[in-house]
């Protein structure tokens, strides 16, 4: 998980942070900064905090965290609900959050994941998929991975054997929804609306929303919502419909739909000041603003506007 938030909310995220890493003063000061900031901090599980202590860029960047898994897995699944619900209430900008589902029962490998993307009982938007397999010096497979879309896209998955991972005998295979800049943003709002007990089906919507497993039947391109899910699946996710990824609507702040409508309208304002005739001095200074900018960005359409205007048809009788 990563996200952003504002200086003046970097107290209340330390002592959240100190929450549910029980980190403590558990947070050592690196040498050297972080992805583009002056410092950085590293804390239990190898999270990071990285911000800029003072200047421009502090208001600019925010301060910024990244959890990787073993400090989610320190954190655990409540805790880090906790940490999502208050990232709303600041604002944070969050761009990238993964979501896990364990299947216990071992129903699929990742070998049977790439079959039926093979055999088109997949259905996705993802146009690639690809298998990685790790050995030991003695050529023992050690983990298998099947990836299902691009890395650096917004969304990808992961499905590898947890138990080959850590050395085990028994373990889960594990479905990794890696999410990234919009669609982590929508996924983080989405956990931050949705009590605890209901996030495992939360994740499986969001899972169905990137790829669903369906039976090919007589036609594999043919009405492919409508096939029946693979019994494998359907034991996995049940008989969830998918979450679509929507952009959260963030509210605006005053100053940004001030700029907003002077960048979009200042032209018009200038038009309307001027054919009716006001005296651009008497404006108050925000109106003032806005139309010395349309003013200066004045084109042919405002002066066949302006030409119109009841002004101008006074102007011509006179004359």
């Amino acid at each position: 998980m990563a996200f952003t938030v504002k200086p003046e909310a970097e107290e209340e995220l330390r002592d959240k942070l100190g929450e549910i890493l029980d980190a403590g003063d558990g947070w050592a000061v690196q040498e050297h900064g972080f992805s583009g900031y002056s410092r950085c901090e590293i804390g239990p599980g190898g999270a990071r905090l990285a911000y800029h202590e003072s200047g421009p860029e502090r208001e600019r960047m925010g301060i910024h965290v990244q959890l990787p898994g073993q400090a989610c897995g320190l954190a655990g699944t409540e805790r880090l609900h906790e940490l999502i619900k208050w990232a709303a209430t600041v604002e944070a900008n969050v761009t990238r959050i993964d979501l896990a589902m364990d299947d216990h029962e071992r129903r699929v490998t990742p070998g049977d994941v790439l079959e039926a993307w093979r055999s088109g009982e997949v259905i996705t938007r993802a146009k690639r998929i690809r298998r990685q397999e790790e050995e030991d010096r003695e050529g023992k497979v050690t983990g298998t991975t099947v990836y299902m879309g691009r890395g650096g896209s917004e969304r990808m998955m992961r499905v590898y054997d947890k138990a080959l991972e850590r050395g085990e005998e028994t373990g889960p295979i594990r479905w990794e929804l890696q999410n990234r800049k919009k669609a982590a943003a929508a996924v983080a709002a989405a956990i931050a609306r949705t009590e605890l007990e209901g996030l495992g089906e939360l994740a499986a919507r969001f899972l169905v929303g990137f790829c669903d497993f369906r039976k090919t039947g007589s036609n594999k391109r043919k009405n492919k919502e409508r096939r029946t899910r693979v019994d494998w699946f359907r034991a996995l996710v049940g008989d969830v419909t998918r979450a679509a990824i929507t952009e959260p609507e963030r509210p605006r702040s005053f100053a940004e739909v001030y700029e907003t409508f002077k960048r979009q309208q200042a032209g018009i304002v200038a038009v309307i000041v001027d054919g009716h005739g006001y005296d651009p001095a008497t404006l108050p200074e925000p109106f003032r603003k806005i139309y010395d900018q349309g003013v200066k960005r004045r084109k042919q359409r405002h002066a066949r506007i302006l030409r119109t205007s009841p002004l101008a048809g006074i102007a011509a009788e006179v004359a």
